[in-house]
């Protein structure tokens, strides 16, 4: 719930303190729990090995593309890279490549995402 005086501000482009009011705050959070709801953790490794499979793919490229936050995100690179689903390849920035076992991964989370459906209307 708002705190009582104070106005909910949308994320926006700067995220944050610049950003616009939101003008309704139910509408804001019927927008977050509907629209947006949450993504399991399958949902998210499979959207990882999908940013991925493009070539020269930095951190700051996933975090954007699989839309996490950074804090987020290091967990998922950690358990994809030591499961070797995913190549780190050091550099100045460290660039993640899908291997042929995330390649196949991803095929049968795929697959899972066919036979159950995401939500149950």
């Amino acid at each position: 719930m708002q705190p009582q005086g104070q106005e909910a501000r949308s994320p926006g482009r700067s995220g944050g303190r610049g950003s616009q009011p939101i003008r309704n705050y139910n509408t804001y959070l019927w927008y977050l729990l509907i629209l947006m709801p949450r993504r399991s953790t399958d949902q998210i490794i499979a959207q990882i090995l999908e940013v991925c499979l493009k070539p020269g793919v930095a951190k700051t490229n996933v975090v954007y593309r699989a839309n996490l936050n950074f804090k987020t995100i290091l967990p998922y690179l950690d358990l994809l890279t030591r499961g070797k689903l995913l190549e780190a390849v050091p550099g100045k920035s460290t660039i993640y490549k899908t291997t042929a076992k995330g390649r196949k991964a991803l095929k049968a989370l795929r697959a899972i995402e066919e036979i159950i459906p995401e939500r149950l209307d």
